[in-house]
């Protein structure tokens, strides 16, 4: 009997250790493959491999961290994993409005995005346990098992785009929070591109379909800047982009290879605000055909606001460096 448990033990650590591997190689390809595309270079073998063996250091301690980000996902929900990070990429996160998000019913977040760790910001910053995002379907994403049920994948065209739209609806209907990211892409960081505020105008109709269909839902913008420093904008690699957002995006990789290289010296220092929380209802009166163009005036306005604001008007959540920073009030709700 103690020889069975032992070798079942054994098998056990053996497909766990399979399992992890898998996972490893499965998402760095996935990486891979989608800096390639950026860069304009699938079909350039040579190059791959020596942008492989650039990234190869700062990818492998980003599979680490994406590894144990999804394991604390499943364990502790995902802004309690997201707090958990962030102190990996950021030295501070300054916050202004968290008074005004709701903690119950229908709510739906509509926020800028100059980069990727913004989808880590705000649900770190949300008290609610309910929170879905709406996410692109970036292949590597869907390599970590235990975002699924915090993730609503949409990608970039063809039918599964309504599927999405109905798994959002629904989510709204049963009095969840749902964040969108609604230009679609990477927009510019506000810190230091004057093209931040045309991005805005780029917000998808789906905001007016949400509200349509679930009119109670309230409706919050958010603004986030000081994500990506500017200096990766001129960096080198970022000539590779044919559009201005795929070169945001290259920057944001080149940032992040240097922060998981060079660890405290490139940590960033966010800034984040959240808007008043505005009645589906009440817009869609007011602008029956148009409930989205009070949406971006709302999101235009917060990032005038956000960009005028003192610095001392925010709040450093991750000033004393701990894991969960919000308010003791909220601690039950996360």
């Amino acid at each position: 009997m103690v020889l069975k448990e032992q070798l079942s033990a054994i098998l056990s650590k053996l497909f766990c250790a399979i399992l992890f591997l898998m996972s490893d190689s499965e998402l760095r390809q996935a990486i891979l493959e989608e800096f390639y595309h950026l860069l304009g270079i699938e079909n350039h073998p040579w190059l791959q491999r020596a942008v492989m063996a650039l990234m190869r250091k700062p990818l492998d301690r980003f599979i680490d961290i994406a590894l144990q980000f999804d394991a604390l996902a499943q364990t502790e929900g995902f802004g309690s994993a997201a707090r958990r990070v962030l102190p990996r990429f950021v030295r501070g996160l300054y916050v202004g409005g968290l008074e005004n998000i709701p903690v119950e019913g229908p709510l739906l977040i509509a926020s800028n995005h100059p980069g990727a760790v913004d989808s880590l910001l705000i649900p770190a910053c949300v008290p609610r346990k309910d929170l879905c995002i709406l996410a692109s379907g970036l292949t590597f994403f869907r390599k970590l098992p235990s975002l699924q049920r915090f993730l609503i994948f949409t990608p970039r065209q063809g039918s599964g785009r309504a599927l999405a739209a109905r798994q959002a609806i629904r989510h709204l209907q049963s009095g969840g929070a749902l964040l969108i990211f609604p230009s679609g892409g990477v927009d510019p960081d506000p810190s230091f591109h004057s093209e931040a505020r045309l991005y805005l105008e780029k917000w998808s109709e789906s905001i007016s379909l949400f509200l349509r269909r679930v009119p109670q839902t309230m409706v919050q913008t958010v603004i986030c800047s000081h994500v990506l420093l500017e200096r990766y904008f001129r960096h080198p690699l970022t000539r590779f982009g044919k559009t201005l957002r795929q070169k945001f995006v290259i920057a944001e990789y080149v940032q992040m290879a240097e922060q998981l290289v060079r660890r405290q010296r490139e940590r960033i220092m966010p800034y984040l605000l959240f808007g008043e929380a505005m009645r589906g209802s009440e817009l869609l009166e007011a602008e029956p055909s148009a409930p989205l163009r009070v949406v971006i005036q709302a999101a235009q306005q917060l990032l005038e606001q956000h960009m005028n604001i003192q610095k001392e008007r925010f709040t450093n959540l991750l000033e004393a460096g701990e894991a969960n920073w919000l308010p003791a009030s909220w601690q039950e709700r996360v």
